[in-house]
């Protein structure tokens, strides 16, 4: 029977800083609960809600929502709700205060219930890391799975912090930008500022995605495709299925209709995110879709390589998408650009140290008030005033280091018309699933395939191709023809599976050979490796430069060979050269979209004409050739020319983001939390053994429900690794940090339980006779979690100790004591001395309460004269950009100023909470 009604009051064991929550729906097997305090919403299964129900005796004190206390006489049950009456008064439970304390250490203590010291002090160690996990500047940006890139991360923080994150993303191919939403992604989830998210992308893009969020960040996405609608509709009819999960991950062309649009709207998602946002013509319905969800959503983040490729008005129509107001007018938009140009160009000249003319200086004097003899701090105040960075981030690979060359190896290959039929046939399978894929055993690929393995005996390649019977059809024909280890990579596999060969081929004694389906030019990088097989060749640039990029991706360090082997006078001869006309081979080529819109009509011609009627056309090749470097040479032009440097500029600041890459280093190199998270598995249950250098083996539970949060397609033991080289070279196994989900479950199961907050222990050779009270507290204000008050609370429990006389003596007398002296009195010790708990206890208690209900006061004038502190400078300082950059608005400032206020009001009911305490007999 489920236990709950509609107006009890319930607080959360996991979180019991929320304050109380109140019962407002229940169903069959879930139950929602409103903490109201918190501004925030819970819904659980009932059966397993980690929920104690809140409920007070005569002579407690009870408050109202209107502030008036009272004593409780009787309580009353009417229909479920129990009713509160003393002093002449009725209170019915659902009118308590949402702030009201709950704690219970003193009731199990003295109800004869106790833990060890052991567990009272890894109870004390993990408050502490759950305080500054909470508190910690980078939180959310310690657990994915990526290198500390700094760009990256810089932008990443520049927009999860603000309180509209509402931003265009348009790094150039390769510089990460999705690996920059998903950690956005993950800070604002992690900081709660979003919980509702629907990320929107090309059909072909969907599973990279997904292995990105999941394996990089631990985010489990539901992939709300044309199958999983349908079930749902199948299922329940009348249901949304855009609200059966917080996480959601869509095709762009499931929102074409009606229907599937009003679910969406309907949904209320915090954020929206779209790939690709090019491909969005501002008259066609994808960008119809995306406006109406921009419209009712807080957040939205447009990824897309190439802002400008479809045109100045269609980038214009993206950034009226992010912002209407502040985008009207498609002229003063042209305008404000050619201004941005002017002052790009004098921040380069400061740059680069050039002599400014006369007219240059006077236009900075009126740009700038930074001192004329400083050039950088001329440039960060002309970035901060008048750089576009507050709506647009891009980086190119001519102002971003680190890149390895690409060299192109074009091959050539004679066959006999049997071989070129056969091929012929291949590339029918490749267009139309009906058609079986042919053998490749006497295929010149496949040959020349076994020739480079031999000469390249001690290196890695990754084989690329269309489907994954043309990868099985490789694998296959090479047996015929040598012996080495390759592994396998298409999309029937189980992603455990594929996890397994992705791992395998990254060992250095492991498969020299991967052979992946299309699937394998999605979502995963082999950096490891510098020969990349192009087996054969899609009509689709972006794609040939998606699978290139397994490889030349930012942190390479080796030169990398792109072999394309193709059969002379056969349609993927005409491919490879147009592509190499294109010079995709050699270098990454800005505006792929554009360049592959413009030839792909006449590219398929030729090629059908190649596979139909079995002649090359060498004539219309050659002048398609010729127009096609003409036009990639133009555009390029075209966009260096619109390029704009200051955006450059403001989208990679190294020297402001070197604090916070600094934090995640020591984090990483802290061995105090590695320590501290084995000792609270192995709490838990979970068996810990080495699996070699740096990697550990963990033992799970085998149970239905789990009582931490264990990663999706899980192993048992699962591999686990707390060094980030290892993470990132081997993908299988789980990155644990602070932010791991395992490690903040761990936690929040810990501290919701009463494990180890009453604990009974006695300290020989103390040189006295005595009893010691040690009381541990916990910082708590209940806000909403969007306002990130915890940035200015105390990062550690407080610890307060009293001797039997009620006098406050050093807490570290206890606390700095190793705990092998401290030998545990069994429970029952205390119901042996009934004076101790009658009489001592209470007067010690009401002390020690007393003491830190003064600690709370201070904190609560420290914690608000930080905050007030913070909140004027960051009001300062957009108030006087607004002078001068646009992009900031009175929206901005006035959302400073009403989150200072909120902040201020939560703080004056800061207070500190008792979570355990310790009750210590000194001995001689």
């Amino acid at each position: 029977m489920n236990p709950f009604v509609v107006g009890q009051r319930w607080v959360s064991e996991t979180e019991p800083e929320l304050g109380l929550g109140t019962v407002c729906a229940v169903e069959s097997r879930r139950v929602t609960v409103r903490f109201e305090e918190s501004d925030c919403t819970r819904q659980y299964a009932a059966a397993a809600a980690p929920l104690r129900r809140v409920t007070f005796q005569p002579g407690d004190a009870v408050t109202s929502r209107s502030k008036t206390t009272f004593s409780v006489d009787t309580v009353e049950e009417v229909e479920g709700i129990l009713v509160y009456c003393g002093n002449g008064l009725q209170l019915p439970e659902s009118e308590l205060s949402d702030t009201l304390g709950v704690s219970a250490p003193l009731d199990r203590l003295t109800g004869g219930f106790s833990d060890g010291s052991e567990l009272f002090d890894l109870r004390a160690e993990a408050i502490s890391h759950h305080l500054s996990a909470k508190a910690s500047p980078v939180r959310g940006f310690l657990g994915g799975r990526v290198d500390l890139i700094g760009h990256q991360f810089h932008i990443a923080r520049e927009v999860a912090q603000r309180r509209l994150p509402r931003v265009l993303l348009a790094d150039e191919v390769g510089l990460g930008k999705t690996i920059e939403a998903c950690l956005i992604l993950h800070r604002l989830l992690l900081t709660e500022q979003v919980s509702r998210v629907l990320i929107l992308v090309p059909d072909a893009l969907i599973h990279q995605w997904f292995v990105e969020l999941l394996r990089r960040f631990n985010l489990h996405f539901r992939i709300a495709n044309e199958e999983h609608l349908t079930d749902s509709a199948q299922r329940d009819p009348a249901s949304n299925p855009f609200t059966d999960d917080q996480l959601i991950l869509a095709p762009m062309a499931v929102l074409e209709t009606k229907q599937t649009m009003g679910h969406a709207l309907n949904a209320g998602f915090d954020m929206v995110v779209v790939d690709e946002a090019h491909h969005m013509a501002p008259q066609g319905r994808s960008f119809q879709s995306v406006e109406a969800l921009a419209r009712t959503s807080r957040g939205l983040l447009l990824l897309t390589a190439t802002p400008e490729q479809m045109g100045r008005k269609a980038h214009f129509a993206q950034l009226r998408l992010l912002d209407p107001a502040r985008y009207p007018d498609f002229d003063a938009y042209q305008k404000e650009a050619e201004g941005h140009r002017r002052i790009a160009t004098l921040a380069g000249k400061l740059l680069d140290n050039e002599t400014l003319t006369a007219s240059e200086q006077k236009a900075l004097s009126t740009l700038t008030t930074a001192p004329q003899t400083d050039g950088p701090a001329m440039v960060d105040d002309l970035l901060d005033r008048h750089g576009p960075g507050r709506v647009i981030f891009r980086n190119t690979r001519k102002t971003i280091q680190g890149f390895a060359g690409r060299i192109p190896n074009l091959c050539s290959l004679s066959a006999p018309e049997p071989s070129l039929a056969l091929h012929r046939e291949e590339l029918r399978h490749d267009t139309q699933q009906d058609v079986p894929m042919p053998g490749l055993a006497e295929d010149p690929r496949i040959h020349w395939l076994a020739q480079q393995l031999k000469a390249h005996r001690n290196e890695k390649f990754l084989v690329i191709c269309t489907s994954r019977d043309k990868a099985l059809a490789i694998e296959s024909a090479l047996g015929h023809h040598l012996s080495v280890k390759i592994a396998l990579f298409h999309e029937e596999m189980p992603l455990i599976r594929r996890d397994r060969n992705a791992a395998w081929f990254s060992e250095k004694d492991g498969a020299r050979l991967l052979i992946c389906s299309e699937i394998g030019s999605e979502g995963r990088n082999f950096q490891f490796a510098r020969h990349l097989v192009l087996f054969d060749l899609p009509v689709n640039p972006e794609k040939v430069e998606q699978r290139i990029g397994r490889l030349d991706r930012i942190g390479q360090e080796h030169n990398i060979t792109i072999h394309v082997p193709f059969l002379a006078r056969s349609a993927t001869e005409i491919a490879a050269r147009w592509y190499d006309a294109v010079g995709l081979f050699s270098r990454c080529v800005p505006g792929l979209h554009t360049i592959g819109a413009a030839f792909r009509t006449r590219l398929d011609d030729l090629m059908t004409e190649a596979t139909g009627t079995g002649s090359f056309p060498e004539a219309a090749l050659t002048a398609l050739l010729a127009e096609t470097r003409d036009f990639t040479q133009e555009l390029a032009a075209t966009l260096e020319k619109g390029r704009d440097r200051l955006l450059e500029l403001t989208a990679n600041r190294p020297e402001r983001i070197k604090g916070l890459l600094d934090k995640v280093k020591e984090s990483d190199s802290d061995t105090a939390l590695p320590h501290f998270i084995l000792r609270l598995f192995r709490h838990h249950g979970i068996e810990v053994d080495s699996a070699g250098e740096k990697a550990l083996l963990l033992g799970l539970k085998e149970s239905d429900e789990p009582s931490l949060p264990l990663p999706p397609f899980r192993r048992n033991p699962l591999v686990a690794t707390f060094d980030r080289a290892t993470a990132l070279k081997r993908e299988e196994i789980e990155f644990l940090t602070a932010d791991h989900p395992m490690v903040v479950g761990a936690l929040e199961s810990f501290l919701g339980s009463e494990t180890g907050n009453a604990a009974l222990a006695c300290l020989p050779g103390a040189g006295e006779h005595g009893l010691l009270l040690e009381l541990i507290g916990v910082p708590e204000c209940v806000a909403p979690a969007r306002l990130g008050v915890d940035r200015f609370l105390p990062t550690v429990p407080f610890r307060i100790a009293l001797n039997h006389q009620g006098e406050v003596v050093p807490a570290r007398r206890v606390a700095d004591t190793p705990a092998e002296p401290l030998e545990d009195l069994p429970p029952s010790w205390l119901s042996d001395h009934p004076e101790l708990a009658r009489e001592l206890l209470p007067v010690l208690m009401e002390k020690g309460t007393a003491a830190m209900d003064a600690e709370g006061r201070t904190l609560t004038r420290t914690a608000t004269a930080t905050m007030a502190s913070f909140m004027d400078r960051e009001i300062s300082r957009l108030t006087a950009l607004k002078a001068t950059n646009p992009d900031v608005t009175e929206a901005d400032i006035s959302a400073l100023a009403t989150e200072k206020q909120a902040m201020a009001t939560a703080l004056k009911g800061c207070r500190v909470r008792l979570d355990a305490l310790r009750l210590v007999l000194l001995m001689p």
